[in-house]
């Protein structure tokens, strides 16, 4: 087997071990290890003991910049009074581990092109396990694995707008669909000119199976940052539609700016949440009680965090004090109930 295949064979195993499951640990010195990192690990460990894999490359400036984000995390843990000798290797694992595995899996173009059918057929095998999930309430991922852990005090058959809210394999319906989201660009590379014509036709066929795995999460933040890409890859393909979607965007940004509340309002209404006038209930929030809803909990955020942010200093507050809900951190404006409140107004919609 020749090296750039041994590379290929590595984003093919990433790319399946997104199908895995995020609740499925491993235990490793004491520390819960997802099993994405896992295969990571022993697919990096692979390539260096074969004696045709190359780890070592040229440092682009990719390199120093992921470098810096890990020294940042070591830097703020250790700050916030977390010594210990885990830090490093756990910031290598959350920054640096993804980012060597998805350089050296792919070296050059050929390598890219290779993995960009398996990443599309990873796509729409989750979204129809989604579908699925959303049609009858079955999440095939629980029935083979068993049953996820209960997050942000979601059921396991949440519904909105009359189905059933797809969680597909994460612990979350908001971020099961944000997996899809991210995913989704890898589609685009099945629509290049020059692709083969059932290629292209199979890239379609995976898109719009993106966007109905990422409609069956019923969040609608996804859904519309979703639309938000499409008319992005629009203006790069089309120049004619280039201003005037430029200009609709930018006036779009302007009115929600200009009325915040009222524009939450107004999108709430037409895609089926609820408006200021409906579930109000009062939270406490800088010792003063405010009206709360659904709809207005995100601008309530930045009053509740907004001074622990100006007292988070260059370094924050750390991983431990900021781990679980709610974070663990002083200047937090809002009681813990209230802050419980808002974390549904922040993670579930």
């Amino acid at each position: 087997m020749c090296a750039g295949l041994a590379y290929q064979a590595l984003g093919l195993a990433v790319a399946l071990s997104i199908l895995v499951p995020v609740w499925i640990k491993i235990p490793i010195v004491g520390q819960q290890i997802g099993c994405r990192t896992v295969v990571a690990i022993i697919g990096l460990i692979g390539l260096t003991v074969y004696r045709r894999g190359r780890l070592l490359t040229p440092l682009t400036i990719l390199d120093v910049f992921i470098t810096i984000i890990w020294a940042v995390h070591v830097v703020a843990d250790v700050y916030a009074d977390e010594r210990h000798v885990m830090i490093p290797f756990r910031a290598y694992e959350e920054w640096v581990l993804p980012y060597v595995a998805g350089r050296v899996a792919i070296q050059d173009r050929n390598d890219l092109k290779a993995l960009v059918p398996w990443a599309v057929a990873v796509i729409v095998l989750l979204s129809v396990c989604s579908l699925v999930e959303s049609l009858t309430g079955i999440n095939v991922f629980e029935a083979i694995v068993g049953e996820r852990p209960l997050e942000m005090g979601l059921g396991r058959h949440s519904s909105r707008f009359w189905v059933m809210r797809a969680f597909g394999n994460a612990t979350h319906p908001i971020f099961f669909a944000n997996q899809l989201l991210l995913l989704t660009p890898w589609c685009f590379g099945l629509l290049q000119k020059g692709t083969e014509r059932k290629l292209q036709v199979f890239g379609w066929v995976s898109l719009l199976a993106a966007f109905l795995g990422v409609c069956s999460s019923a969040s609608r933040g996804p859904v519309m940052a979703f639309l938000v890409m499409l008319g992005v890859m629009a203006i790069i393909r089309f120049k004619i539609l280039r201003w005037p979607v430029m200009i609709g965007f930018v006036a779009a940004v302007a009115v929600m700016c200009v009325f915040p509340t009222a524009s939450l309002d107004f999108l709430a209404k037409k895609l089926g949440g609820e408006t200021l006038g409906d579930r109000k209930v009062l939270v406490e929030i800088g010792g003063e009680a405010v009206v709360h809803t659904g709809t207005n909990s995100r601008l309530l955020i930045i009053d509740a965090y907004g001074d622990a942010l100006r007292h988070a200093g260059l370094t924050g507050y750390g991983t431990r004090l900021t781990t679980g809900f709610p974070p663990n951190i002083p200047y937090l404006q809002a009681s813990r109930h209230s802050v419980e409140r808002l974390k549904f107004g922040f993670c579930a919609k």
